[in-house]
C-alpha cells in the first residue's frame, strides 16, 4: 500500500494553483493606478511568492498524520497523568484512568462530530469513484481514526457506567471532576492538532525554496486587496476587525525571521539577532497601519491607507527594500523580551535590594524592615503610570512614616 496516490496528489495541485491564480488575478485588477505592465509583474511576483511559499499537498497529508497521532498521544498523555494524580492516595488509579479516557474520546468526538460523520459517510462512496485514492494510507487514515474514535468511545463509556456504580461518593466525585477535565481536553482537539502542524511545518519546511518575504509579500497582498474590496463599507467594525488580525498575524510571522533561523544553526545567534531586527523593522510598518486601521474615520483616510499598504506590496514583489526601510520609526525597534526587560527590570531590581539589604550587618532590625518596605514601595511606584512629581510625593511620605516609627 502507497502513501499517497500520486494522481490524486496532481489533480488537487492542478485545482489549487489554478484556483489561486484566479484569484490573484482577480485581486490584482482591484488595484487603482497600476498600468497593464505594471499589474502583470505583480500578478506573476504573487504568484511566485505564494507557489514558493505554500505547503505542498504531500507535506500537508503527512503533516495531517503526524499531527493527529501526536495529538492523539499529547491527549492520551494528559489524561494519564491526569488519571494518576486522581488515583494518588485513594487507589484505583486504572478505573480513573478509563473514565478519563471515555471523557477524552466523548470530548473529541462532539469537537470533530461532523468530521467523522463526513470521513464515515463518504467512505464507500468515494471508495467507488476513485478507488486507488483509498487504497493509500493517507486515503485510508481519517476513516480508520473515525471508527477507532467510535469504537473506542463505546467501548470505554460501558466500562465507564460500570466503575463509576462501584465507587464510592468521594471517588464519584473525583471521577465527575475528571469527566470535566478530559471532556474540555477532548473539545481542545483542534488546537492540539494545529500545534502539532505548526510545529512540523515550521521545521520541515524547504529553507531552499522559500525566499525570506514570500510569505510577507503574499499575506500583505491578500490584507491589500481586502481592503480594496471593502471600501464600500470602509466603516463596518467587522470587516475592520478581521483585517487587523491579519496584519497581526503578519506583524508576529515577521518577527520570527523563520526563513532566516532555518539557514542558519544556535551557534549563529548574532546573525539570527540580526535577521529578527531586520523583520521587526517590517513587522512595525504592518502594526502601524493596523493601528491606523482601528482610528480611521473618513473614507479619505482609508483609501490612503489602502494606497500606503499597495505601495508596500509593489515595494515587495520589486524586491525594493530600500523604499520600505525609508519608512520605519525615527527611534530603533526594540524586541519585545527588551521592551519587558526595560519595563520590569527597575522594580526587580528594587526588589531584590529589598531582600537583600535587610540582611547585611547593622541594617537589622526596625530600621532593615524599614529599608526593606520603602524599596518594595518604590518598586511598585516603578510599574505605576505615575509622574515624577506624585512619586516622590509619595515616596517621601513613606520614608517619614516608615522611618519615623522605626526609631526608638
Amino acid at each position: 500500500m502507497r502513501f499517497v496516490d500520486r494522481d490524486e496528489v496532481v489533480r488537487r495541485e492542478t485545482i489549487w494553483l489554478r484556483s489561486t491564480a484566479d484569484w490573484v488575478r482577480d485581486a490584482v485588477d482591484e488595484f487603482p493606478n497600476l498600468d497593464v505592465s505594471e499589474r502583470s509583474a505583480l500578478r506573476r511576483a504573487v504568484l511566485l511568492a505564494w507557489v514558493r511559499w505554500r505547503v505542498p499537498i504531500v507535506q500537508q497529508q503527512a503533516v495531517m498524520v503526524a499531527g493527529t497521532t501526536l495529538a492523539a498521544c499529547s491527549m492520551l498523555v494528559a489524561a494519564g497523568l491526569a488519571g494518576a494524580v486522581a488515583g494518588a492516595g485513594r487507589g484505583g488509579m486504572w478505573n480513573y484512568e478509563v473514565v478519563l479516557f471515555a471523557s477524552v474520546c466523548l470530548g473529541v468526538t462532539a469537537s470533530r462530530r461532523r468530521i467523522v460523520w463526513s470521513n464515515l459517510r463518504g467512505l464507500m462512496s468515494r471508495s467507488v469513484h476513485r478507488p486507488a485514492h483509498w487504497l493509500s494510507v493517507v486515503g485510508l487514515f481519517p476513516a480508520i481514526v473515525s471508527l477507532l474514535l467510535l469504537t473506542a468511545l463505546g467501548s470505554a463509556s460501558g466500562f465507564s457506567a460500570w466503575i463509576l456504580t462501584r465507587m464510592d461518593a468521594e471517588q464519584r466525585l473525583v471521577a465527575y471532576a475528571g469527566v470535566l477535565f478530559g471532556f474540555a481536553l477532548g473539545l481542545g482537539t483542534r488546537r492540539w492538532m494545529h500545534l502539532w502542524e505548526s510545529i512540523i511545518n515550521h521545521r520541515y519546511k524547504h529553507a531552499d525554496r522559500e525566499r525570506p518575504l514570500d510569505g510577507a509579500l503574499y499575506m500583505l497582498f491578500v490584507v491589500t486587496a481586502r481592503c480594496y474590496a471593502l471600501r464600500s463599507v470602509w466603516w463596518d467594525a467587522q470587516a475592520i476587525r478581521g483585517t487587523r488580525q491579519r496584519l497581526d498575524y503578519l506583524a508576529v510571522d515577521l518577527q520570527r525571521a523563520s526563513v532566516v533561523h532555518r539557514r542558519t544553526s544556535l551557534k549563529d545567534w548574532s546573525v539570527r539577532r540580526q535577521g529578527r531586527r531586520d523583520h521587526a523593522v517590517l513587522a512595525e510598518l504592518v502594526e502601524r497601519h493596523s493601528s491606523a486601521l482601528a482610528c480611521v474615520r473618513t473614507a479619505d483616510e482609508y483609501r490612503t491607507l489602502c494606497d500606503s499598504l499597495r505601495s508596500g506590496v509593489t515595494a515587495l514583489a520589486a524586491g525594493d527594500l530600500v523604499q520600505l526601510f525609508a519608512h520605519q520609526a525615527a527611534e530603533p525597534v526594540l524586541s519585545r523580551a527588551d521592551r519587558l526587560l526595560r519595563r520590569f527590570a527597575p522594580a526587580l531590581a528594587l526588589v531584590s535590594f529589598a531582600l537583600v539589604i535587610p540582611l547585611l550587618p547593622g541594617v537589622a532590625g526596625p530600621t532593615g524592615e524599614g529599608v526593606r518596605w520603602l524599596l518594595l514601595m518604590t518598586a511598585i511606584l516603578s510599574l505605576v503610570p505615575a509622574n515624577e512629581v506624585m512619586s516622590g510625593t509619595v515616596r517621601s511620605a513613606l520614608d517619614k512614616s516608615l522611618f519615623t516609627t522605626a526609631k526608638p
